[in-house]
């Protein structure tokens, strides 16, 4: 039997974050593994266009480096909604919970570089923690977005039913 739902049933999230960090299973299944959330931007990235995708690690930091600014609206401004939200993948006609929101509710730390500058997200780093020269943030062309994942995300205990 097909269960209907009303509009009473649909709840409004106010709190992605807080969300995700509760519900991790729902998001990133069963076993935590940082470099299936690094795959899955490389795949949101792959959605919204992006020709170029490099990939590095730095001891516990992550570098996902794109030949296009992903931040960048229609009208040219720059959003950081997509950590923060649910939003859309601009171009590919596809909605779902990006890497980037996820990224952020799991991350330590969360730092993008672009054409705008640095933007901490979430976190601080520290100079000799991150790569980063005194050139950097000019010679970045698109978007750079650097993340430190902790080695384990401890998931609560499954629901008996």
């Amino acid at each position: 039997m097909v269960k209907s739902y009303s509009e009473s049933d649909v709840k409004i999230l106010t709190d992605a974050l807080g969300h995700i960090a509760s519900n991790p299973r729902m998001h990133i299944g069963d076993k935590y593994a940082p470099e299936n959330l690094i795959a899955r931007l490389v795949g949101d990235l792959m959605l919204a266009g992006s020709n170029n995708i490099a990939v590095e690690r730095h001891n516990d930091w992550w570098k996902i480096s794109s030949d296009i600014d992903w931040l960048r609206e229609k009208d040219g401004s720059i959003s950081y909604d997509e950590f923060y939200s649910f939003v859309p993948i601009i171009g590919a006609e596809l909605f779902r919970d990006k890497a980037s929101v996820i990224l952020n509710a799991f991350s330590i730390a969360l730092v993008t570089v672009g054409p705008d500058g640095l933007k901490v997200i979430k976190g601080s780093y520290e100079n000799g923690d991150l790569p980063l020269s005194d050139n950097y943030i000019k010679d970045v062309i698109g978007r750079e977005l650097l993340v430190k994942l902790p080695s384990e995300i401890l998931m609560p205990p499954t629901e008996l039913r």
